[in-house]
Order: structure tokens, then C-alpha cells, then sequence
């Protein structure tokens, strides 16, 4: 009986598994396959940044610009004033996906 608990014991203290995993910056929650991250301080002066650039204004007449302002549609009902990440990708079927940390 002792042998039982002894080894009861022993595979209990072994199994206990103390190592977190601790993420406390926002790179270590980028996707894996990310093609480009927009990392903004505050995400109201990201939005208004992008519609003033005239270089964006420029491209704003492609096919490629407006499909991702309207991916990137929902990002605009968000009112966050902290630093956030922007995560763009490719899938397989050649759309863009993306990621708001």
C-alpha cells in the first residue's frame, strides 16, 4: 500500500507542470503567417492618418485599395485608445484576411 501511494505521489508532482506560457507583449500574439503588421498607438489617429495621406489617396482608385477598406470596414466601430496591432494576410483563395490585437 505504501508503494501505491508513493507512487501516486510522485506521478502527481511530475505532472504538475509549473512552466506558463507568458505573452505580455503584443508581437507575441501575431498570427503565424502574417505578410504585414500596422502598429498604431491609438487607433483614432491611425484612422484619420490613412484618410489624410496622399499617397493612399492615390492608390484609394485601385481594386486592391478598396477591397481591403472593405475588409478593414469594422475596424471603424472600434474606439481604442491604446496601442493595437493590425495583422494582414493572404489565405489560399488569394484573399486578404486580417487580425486587430
Amino acid at each position: 500500500m505504501r508503494f501505491f501511494w508513493y507512487s501516486l505521489l510522485l506521478i502527481l508532482i511530475y505532472s504538475c507542470n509549473s512552466n506558463k506560457n507568458k505573452r505580455k507583449a503584443l508581437i507575441d500574439f501575431i498570427p503565424k503567417h502574417t505578410q504585414v503588421v500596422i502598429k498604431s498607438p491609438n487607433l483614432d489617429n491611425l484612422k484619420s492618418s490613412v484618410e489624410n495621406n496622399a499617397f493612399l489617396n492615390t492608390l484609394s482608385k485601385t481594386d486592391n485599395y478598396e477591397d481591403l477598406k472593405r475588409t478593414l470596414t469594422p475596424l471603424s466601430y472600434l474606439n481604442i485608445n491604446e496601442t493595437s496591432l493590425i495583422c494582414l494576410s493572404k489565405t489560399e483563395e488569394d484573399s486578404t484576411q486580417y487580425s486587430f490585437i
